[in-house]
């Protein structure tokens, strides 16, 4: 009689080990978790490597057009601005030339800042055609401690892209000088920084796609893997069946020849 019958005849129970915990997704799962962990790391360093190179880029580009506007302007003809130098030849000769290096250089808003005994901070010259323009006088809104740099004689630019009402830009500001070395006005561009910006968000969607897609190639190899070593297992455990229940027939083999470790223990239990 078979054992299990016995068992049962005599009034004993047998417990069954249930499986809660697949093999399969003993491998499955860390290594799924593992992929998308460095797939995560990978992808945000380059992301991260991409944007600081491409804000770096955007940098030098606004000073470099902060520098071509800046040759353009003749520090002279700003020593005395007044409510009447719009009317001026020196106003509409600068107005002109820093349009023009505006509209080359990709600048979205160029401007002249002046001040009052260190104090006050107003407009000389702002390139901008639309109503909004501010004349020569207005108030500028900033304190003079933030470009007390500049007018000391330091080149000033941001190192970051700032996301305003008015664009995505890059400010620099220049140090404007008179003949005689002293500074007359600070030179500030705006740089329209929106094609950075664009190419650092589709650098970050490129990146994100090829993630997601490096993640699936890895997850489907792994899947084939993990199917071919439970085929293998599946078939010892079926064999193995066969022998228990098998009324002590023997002669049982199994056949698996996946060159590695099930190998061997099909090996070793035709052996047995």
């Amino acid at each position: 009689m078979h054992t299990r019958q016995m068992q049962r005849k005599r009034g004993y129970s047998v417990k069954t080990k249930v499986r809660r915990f697949s093999i399969r997704w003993k491998i499955l799962i860390p290594a799924t978790i593992l992929i998308i962990a460095v797939c995560a790391v990978i992808g945000g360093n380059s992301y991260s490597r991409i944007k600081t190179g491409m804000i770096q880029l955007g940098v030098e580009e606004a000073q470099m057009a902060a520098s071509i506007a800046g040759f353009m302007v003749d520090g002279d003809s700003l020593v005395n601005i007044g409510t009447d130098f719009e009317n001026t030849e020196e106003y509409q000769s600068n107005l002109a030339a820093l349009r023009q290096i505006q509209e080359l250089c990709g600048i979205a808003f160029l401007y002249t800042l002046h001040t009052d005994d260190n104090s006050r901070l107003y407009y000389g010259i702002d390139t901008d055609d639309s109503a909004g323009q501010n004349k020569p006088g207005d108030t500028f809104d900033g304190e003079y401690e933030e470009f007390a740099d500049v007018f000391g004689g330091q080149e000033y630019v941001q190192d970051y892209i700032d996301e305003t009402v008015d664009g995505t830009l890059i400010s620099a500001y220049l140090p404007i000088k008179d003949s005689s070395g002293k500074v007359v006005a600070v030179l500030g561009c705006d740089y329209d920084a929106s094609y950075v910006a664009g190419r650092i968000e589709g650098a970050r969607n490129s990146i994100f796609q090829i993630s997601v897609l490096c993640l699936i190639l890895a997850l489907v190899i792994l899947n084939l893997i993990v199917n071919r070593i439970m085929r293998s297992l599946n078939k010892v455990d079926r064999k193995i069946y066969d022998l228990v229940h098998n009324e002590g027939d023997l002669t049982q083999h199994l056949d698996i020849a996946s060159g590695d470790e099930l190998e061997l223990i099909a090996e070793n239990i035709n052996t047995l």
